[in-house]
């Protein structure tokens, strides 16, 4: 028993010791895709490449995917699963292919 508790104790700190490595594994971390997705909402909103209605979606959106990973994080002691990571990258791409503005002056994700 003091064994598999050991294993245990050991096992996680190897997963949260993983955790940096693992957000930087990707070119683009989650941290760092919805810094720009909010630069370039904030960019859409000043040059009114945007609509208020369209801004507010976006906002919304990006808002609550973050959200989402604050939430997922905690209920794992801060670290996220590579299928929670997934999905979260899954969201941000939706989100910046439904910008509008995007899609008019041809401008693509970096990732």
């Amino acid at each position: 028993m003091k064994r598999m508790m050991a294993a245990a104790l050991v096992a996680g700190a190897l997963l949260v010791g993983a955790a940096p490595a693992f957000a930087q594994a990707g070119a683009w971390g989650l941290d760092q895709r919805e810094h720009w997705l909010q630069e370039r909402i904030n960019r859409g909103h000043r040059d009114g490449s945007l609509d208020g209605r369209e801004y507010a979606r976006v906002q919304t959106q990006l808002d609550n995917i973050r959200h989402d990973q604050r939430v997922m994080a905690a209920n794992r002691g801060g670290v996220l699963m590579p299928d929670q990571q997934r999905v979260l990258e899954g969201r941000l791409d939706n989100v910046s292919n439904s910008i509008a503005w995007l899609r008019h002056n041809g401008e693509r994700r970096p990732w």
